[in-house]
């Protein structure tokens, strides 16, 4: 098994490699089920490999995974649980199947009595440019649960989502505890970002597009990562293990709001994130401005010069009349073709 290439981040899978790190086997389980790519049947192989191969290990408590003596035996537990699932889902038994685009958001107005027949429905239709679909389960007069859900990938195979909804799935609470504990399992990786780092999350969704707002890569700049962000009397609970889960694999940083504002605070998890190498277009020339002040490279007078030029220059953009002619618009004063790098954000009516 080569775990570099379960992770979900190339940078950070090279980063690894430079570094010759070698995650543990608890690590290394974590790491295979956050895998976005994976089947559940590819989890399964890959979990009993590790079982096979792998050292067996503890796995230490936290607020929201409980203390296992054996890893190798928490998986096989993990395991029987998972597939006991899937059998519970694919049975229709008075149950009714609603889908959905994972990558969007857009539900079908469609209810099916059957798998079958919803993976009938997709595969007619074709779908190309659907990478992924979630499917709810949901139980004909049930009102006291959520519908469970499966995500589907473009082979119309199960693949474990990020966080299982598990629903009306009939399980103790011993096996509620296992089915979530790998997410409530924290690490301290060694990650590549610093201060100063322009990144971004391929699978951060926003709005209508996955990692975009308004069509654009969504960036963040890197202020600190992982411990760093933590108070120091905090920091002993999160070597003792006794705090925490997966969502403190955090960096704090900033992001802009969609009028191009920004906001500081702090994200997760930075194990999904890439390093960004494009071009700053737009309201991105203030991230562009944010990572060099960060870095050292310029100081707070520049950046709030910058901040406000850049602002007002993509506001004046949007500022200008609608419903008249360039012709009308030269009359008035307004000249758009002398605005350097100027694009109309709407066609004047002529």
């Amino acid at each position: 098994m080569n775990i570099y290439d379960f992770l979900n981040s190339r940078s950070i899978a090279e980063h690894w490699k430079k570094i010759d790190y070698q995650p543990d086997s608890l690590e290394t389980a974590w790491i295979v089920y956050f895998n976005s790519e994976l089947t559940l049947s590819e989890k399964w192989k890959y979990w009993e490999e590790i079982i096979n191969t792998m050292p067996d290990m503890e796995i230490i408590r936290r607020p929201n995974c409980p203390h296992y003596d054996s890893l190798h035996g928490f998986l096989n537990r993990f395991m029987a649980l998972s597939r006991r699932f899937i059998d519970w889902f694919y049975d229709y038994t008075n149950s009714v199947y609603t889908l959905k685009a994972a990558d969007n958001d857009y539900l079908f107005d469609a209810v099916f009595s059957s798998m079958d027949s919803l993976k009938d429905f997709i595969s007619s239709e074709g779908f190309e440019d659907v990478d992924s679909f979630v499917v709810q389960k949901t139980e004909i007069d049930d009102y006291h649960r959520w519908p469970a859900s499966l995500k589907l990938n473009k082979e119309l195979k199960s693949i474990c989502q990020d966080t299982w909804d598990y629903g009306s799935f009939p399980c103790n609470k011993e096996e509620d505890d296992i089915l979530l504990a790998f997410e409530g399992m924290w690490f301290d990786f060694p990650v590549p970002f610093k201060k100063g780092d322009v990144i971004y999350n391929p699978y951060y969704k926003c709005g209508f597009d996955a990692s975009e707002i308004n069509g654009r890569t969504e960036l963040f700049v890197v202020h600190n990562v992982g411990l760093e962000c933590v108070s120091k009397k905090d920091k002993k609970w999160f070597f003792e293990g006794k705090n925490g889960d997966s969502t403190d694999m955090v960096f704090s940083g900033y992001t802009q709001w969609r009028d191009g504002t920004v906001y500081r605070e702090t994200f997760s998890n930075y194990m999904d994130f890439e390093f960004y190498n494009g071009d700053f277009e737009g309201t991105q020339r203030i991230i562009k401005a944010l990572s060099n002040y960060e870095k050292g490279l310029i100081n707070a007078e520049m950046l709030m010069h910058a901040y406000h030029q850049i602002l007002s220059e993509e506001r004046a953009k949007n500022d200008i009349p609608v419903f008249f002619t360039h012709e009308d618009l030269e009359l008035a004063g307004i000249n758009i073709d002398k605005i350097d790098g100027l694009k109309l954000s709407h066609t004047p009516i002529v």
